[in-house]
């Protein structure tokens, strides 16, 4: 039986089409900026209220990063 992509996800299915890796790219870089801003905040000194959020919002950013890193489109299949 041949294989089929299994895509959980609308944004797996638009990284699987043509142009996925260009849209990763540019996904990668807008969460790379949005930690980077999170984390000059951080620096500059939060309220004790708004540290937790700011601090989890930027490690969100982190693992969306990572996620992505290790997406390769076409990868995720069922061969069922």
């Amino acid at each position: 039986m041949a294989a089929r992509t299994l895509a959980l996800t609308d944004l797996e299915t638009r990284l699987a089409q043509p142009g996925g890796a260009a849209l990763r790219d540019s996904l990668l870089q807008q969460a790379a900026e949005l930690e980077a801003r999170l984390h000059a905040r951080l620096a500059a000194g939060l309220s004790r209220d708004e540290y937790a959020p700011y601090r989890a919002a930027a490690e969100a950013a982190r693992a969306a990063q990572e996620v992505l890193r290790q997406y390769l489109p076409g990868a995720a299949t069922d061969t069922g």
